[in-house]
């Protein structure tokens, strides 16, 4: 569960909000990347495309664009 100050309480210190940012950043990346890694190996795997291009769909999906390569039913 998230711990966060309520705000009746007295802000963070500098340090520590620092901390929180870079905590929390690292957290996003990792599922960013890890939802790419998922579509990238998903697209090589099942639609037999080159990594390059399972790259730039699973990208693509990701960015809100849709796949760039037709899926094969």
């Amino acid at each position: 569960m998230l711990k966060f100050e309520h705000k009746s309480n007295p802000l963070l210190s500098a340090p520590a909000f620092r901390s929180r940012l870079v905590k929390y950043f690292l957290v996003s990346v990792c599922v960013i990347f890890g939802a790419l890694g998922i579509g990238v190996v998903g697209y090589h795997a099942f639609e037999n495309l080159p990594w390059i291009d399972s790259l730039l769909n699973a990208s693509m999906i990701l960015g809100g664009m849709g796949p760039v390569d037709p899926v094969k039913l």
